[in-house]
């Protein structure tokens, strides 16, 4: 009996140990060590234990190939299925319509009204030097680079 509770204790602690039905949006900004992505998971009471998240990490080898991006995960995931997920990049896929035409505040208003990011936030990013410089844009803005196509 004092095995099988031990045994339902690491289970919970593992999962999460939350029964909440909602869903929970995580964002993985690029460059996240595993730590700060346990920090994030356990903060949205996804896990239980950050030490064990990175221990499962560390032995699934994944811990240095998680994907940037933004993800949703019921409460109560095992950690595979959310390391899982981490590592194929099954992150949340958004579509923001600009007309033919519009410009870079164009994008940033319409990036607020659709998605609900700040334009400010959107305004910053393309002038961002460090930001340009990972794309090797060397323009003051990114207005201009942008394609009427699709982003990841």
């Amino acid at each position: 009996m004092k095995r099988q509770i031990i045994a339902a204790a690491v289970l919970l602690v593992g999962c999460g140990g939350t029964t909440s039905t909602t869903v929970q949006r995580v964002a993985i900004p690029p460059g996240s060590t595993v730590l700060t992505v346990a920090d994030s998971l356990a903060a949205h009471h996804l896990i239980g234990s950050i030490g064990w998240f990175r221990f499962r990490a560390r032995v699934a080898r994944v811990d240095r190939r998680l994907k940037a991006g933004i993800y949703e995960f019921q409460p109560g995931t095992s950690i595979s299925a959310i390391l899982r997920k981490l590592r194929t990049g099954d992150a949340l896929q958004f579509r923001v319509t600009l007309p033919e035409g519009g410009t870079l505040f164009d994008l940033a208003r319409n990036t607020e009204v659709q998605l609900g990011i700040p334009s400010r936030a959107v305004l910053d990013a393309a002038s961002d030097s460090t930001l340009r410089a990972q794309y090797q844009i060397t323009a003051p803005s990114v207005e201009g680079w942008l394609l009427p196509e699709s982003f990841d």
